[in-house]
């Protein structure tokens, strides 16, 4: 599809461009088929196409830098090595399946002239935000890598935003620069925006990506105030892409009115804190131990409960055999019973009909004569015995 338009949506981490992206999909640009999944550090989801992720993390660890992006300011540029080219082309081809396309990751801001190189009438959409929030966005997050320099996240933020200045100086025909707060507060600009600069309408933003609410701001002036008075090349940096932009920062403007002085009150107010902090973290350390020691004296008594458990349950099952064993025994008995019961019964049949039998031979004529005929053997055996005893006289 030679004549697809290209969205390049690039920025550094942290500053909205998974929103920006999702803002664009939902206006009909087509991001990618796979895209990164959601997770406790976006879990409304990345909106990065995972075949150009890993393409730029593939680049940076050949070239020795950290695959997520993070290069100090001093390396000003990246060359990607010819291998690399072939198989750039090769994404284009694969993403490029509608009229509307493009991709997002924040690494893409090390690469802005290369892609550009391959894609020479794409339009590229940057993201920026403020680098105070930035860096404790970073924080809280809880990178490694930061852990052990956090200096690198602010150094992050500046390289990043200095290439996207860089290149918008170079190109800012092709280029459409916002501030995060920007589209936080009116999502509907992006689509205003692409219309009014590029010439291209795109479809109103869907309602159900409306996500202000996850933005996070930081109104700890001393924080701003640190930079300032530390590092006033990075809020030189900030002011000057707000300009470009044509963003008005009121809140910012109110914070550059504060004295330089009170910086020293922080310095010693972040120290009390620091100490403020480590002493509730020893209470509560202390308190996990005490509830530690319940969980296991808890987890003892439900060892010992579920032994006792196990011993009834032992006895409960001892019972249920003599049990099943009893019932066997009554069954055996009672069939034994029952065939006892049809012998009586049968015996008790026998018994009546010999009975009516015998009631019937006694009421017979001929038990009659029976009678008759013994009581006259009776009378003969008599005079028989009486004959004999006379003769014997």
């Amino acid at each position: 599809m030679c004549e697809a338009t290209c969205f390049i949506i690039a920025g550094m981490h942290r500053s909205g461009t998974s929103y920006l992206a999702a803002l664009l999909q939902s206006a009909g640009v087509h991001i990618g088929a796979k895209l990164l999944k959601p997770d406790r550090g976006n879990p409304r989801g990345y909106f990065e196409n995972t075949e150009f992720l890993e393409f730029h993390m593939t680049i940076l660890e050949s070239l020795g830098l950290h695959n997520g992006g993070h290069v100090e300011p001093s390396i000003r540029f990246i060359r990607v090595p010819e291998q690399f080219v072939t198989e750039a082309r090769e994404l284009i081809k694969k993403n490029q399946v509608a009229p509307y396309w493009g991709w997002k990751d924040p690494r893409t801001t090390l690469f802005l002239d290369f892609w550009h190189s391959l894609l020479p009438d794409a339009f590229f959409i940057f993201t920026y935000r403020r680098p105070w929030e930035v860096v404790d966005s970073l924080f809280r997050r809880g990178d490694h890598l930061f852990l052990k320099n956090p200096k690198l996240a602010l150094q992050s933020w500046m390289s990043s935003n200095m290439r996207i200045l860089s290149f918008y100086l170079r190109n800012s025909e092709k280029c459409l620069l916002l501030n995060v707060e920007t589209f936080y507060r009116n999502p509907d600009l992006v689509v205003e925006y692409c219309k009014q600069k590029f010439n291209i309408r795109l479809n109103p933003v869907n309602s159900n990506v409306r996500d202000f609410h996850l933005l996070k701001r930081i109104e700890s002036t001393h924080r701003i105030e640190l930079l300032r008075e530390f590092f006033p090349e990075c809020i030189s940096l900030y002011e000057e892409l707000n300009r470009l932009s044509g963003f008005s920062d009121d809140n910012f403007k109110i914070y550059q009115d504060f004295p330089k002085i009170k910086t020293l009150d922080w310095i010693l107010q972040d120290w009390q804190l620091t100490r403020h902090l480590e002493s509730q973290l020893t209470q509560a350390t202390q308190q996990l131990q005490v509830t530690q020691q319940e969980l296991d004296t808890t987890k003892a008594q439900l060892w010992e409960s579920t032994q006792q458990l196990q011993v009834t349950q032992q006895e409960l099952d001892a019972t249920k055999a003599q049990l099943w064993e009893s019932t066997q025994q009554l069954q055996v008995t009672q069939q034994e019973l029952d065939a006892t019961k049809a012998q009586l019964w049968e015996s008790t049949q026998q018994l009546q009909a010999a009975k009516h039998e015998l009631e019937r031979i006694h009421n017979s004529r001929f038990w009659k004569v029976w009678k008759v005929l013994r009581r006259v053997k009776k009378l003969v055996t008599g005079l028989l015995k009486l004959k004999t005893h006379d003769g014997q006289k």
